[in-house]
């Protein structure tokens, strides 16, 4: 019987440290998600002249918008792509 209990005392105390280094590693990974959200409002907030050109864009063309307002998209997503990055993220960091 003692031999049991040393046994589940052991194995406990195993799954206590996995528990430990999965809770650290879901709270590392929810402040780089934070990180990220805020790094991309602030681009998008950089972004607004761009936005705004193909948001008009947009409402002038109506239906035709994937055709006639491709060039505003491409650098859109061109700028949002420079803010963005790994590269930028570990500077932001």
């Amino acid at each position: 019987m003692a031999k049991a209990n040393m046994l589940s005392s052991r194995l406990s105390r195993s799954n206590q440290a996995e528990h430990n280094r999965v809770a650290v590693d879901e709270r590392h990974c929810a402040d780089a998600q934070n990180l990220k959200q805020q790094q991309s409002n602030i681009a998008i907030s950089k972004c607004h002249s761009v936005s705004e050109q193909f948001s008009e864009c947009a409402k002038a063309n109506d239906i035709m918008v994937v055709v006639h307002c491709r060039d505003h998209n491409k650098a859109l997503n061109a700028r949002l792509h420079q803010l963005t990055n790994a590269e930028h993220f570990d500077i932001y960091r």
